[in-house]
C-alpha cells in the first residue's frame, strides 16, 4: 500500500471553508471549524488535522495524497468520493455517510466509524480499516480488497455485490449480520466456530441442544 505523497514542511498552512467549489493542494489545514460545510471540490497533498468537518455535506469530492488526522466527520455526508493515497488517522466519524466511487490505497487507523454507512463501488490496490469501532455499520457494494484488522465489528451489516479477498481475520464479529453474502471473503479458524452461529442463523436454522 502507497501512503500519501507529500512533504509536510513544503505544505502552506491555510484557512479553508470547504464551502461551495474548492479545489486546493499543498495545503496544512489545523484547528479548522468547518461543521455543517457544503460543496464539492478537490484536495490534493493536503494535510487535514484537528479540524471539525462533522454535518459536511460534499457532493463530489475527489482526494489525492491526503491526510485526516484527528479530524471529526461525525454525521457527515460525502457522495462520489474518489480517493486515491489517502488515510484516516484517530479520527471521529460516527455516522458517517460516504460512497466511494474508487479507492486506491486508502487507509484508516484507530477511527470510530460507528452506525456509519459506508458504500464501496471500486477498490484499486487496498482499502483497510485498521483498529477501527465500526460497530452497527452498514457496508454495501463491491467490498473486494477490503482488509479489517483488529476491529470491532459487533452489529455491523454485510450487504456487497461482491467481497473476493475481503480479509476479516483478526476482528470481532458479535452478531454481525449478512456474513452469507460475503462469499470470497476470509476468515480465521477462530473466527469460523461464531460465523457458523450466525451463518445458520441467517439460513433459518434452528440450533437446539
Amino acid at each position: 500500500m502507497r501512503r500519501p505523497e507529500f512533504d509536510v514542511e513544503q505544505l502552506e498552512p491555510r484557512e479553508v471553508t470547504f464551502r461551495g467549489e474548492f479545489e486546493e493542494e499543498e495545503i496544512r489545514v489545523s484547528s479548522g471549524e468547518c461543521a455543517g460545510a457544503e460543496g464539492s471540490g478537490q484536495l490534493a497533498r493536503a494535510l487535514v488535522r484537528d479540524t471539525d468537518l462533522s454535518g459536511s455535506r460534499f457532493a463530489r469530492l475527489v482526494l489525492s495524497d491526503v491526510r485526516f488526522g484527528n479530524t471529526d466527520l461525525s454525521n457527515a455526508s460525502w457522495q462520489a468520493v474518489h480517493a486515491r493515497r489517502v488515510e484516516f488517522e484517530r479520527s471521529r466519524a460516527i455516522g458517517l455517510r460516504i460512497s466511494l466511487e474508487s479507492a486506491l490505497d486508502v487507509y484508516a487507523a484507530e477511527c470510530r466509524f460507528d452506525y456509519a454507512m459506508i458504500h464501496v463501488n471500486k477498490v484499486k490496490g487496498l482499502l483497510v480499516f485498521d483498529e477501527c469501532d465500526l460497530r452497527e455499520t452498514v457496508f454495501t457494494g463491491d467490498l473486494s480488497n477490503v482488509v479489517f484488522r483488529g476491529c470491532a465489528l459487533d452489529d455491523a451489516e454485510f450487504d456487497p455485490s461482491g467481497a473476493n479477498d475481503c480479509d476479516l481475520r483478526g476482528s470481532t464479529l458479535d452478531d454481525t449480520r449478512g456474513l452469507s453474502r460475503m462469499r470470497g471473503a476470509r476468515i480465521s479458524v477462530d473466527q469460523a466456530a461464531s460465523a457458523a452461529v450466525l451463518l445458520a442463523t441467517e439460513v433459518g436454522l434452528r440450533i437446539r441442544d
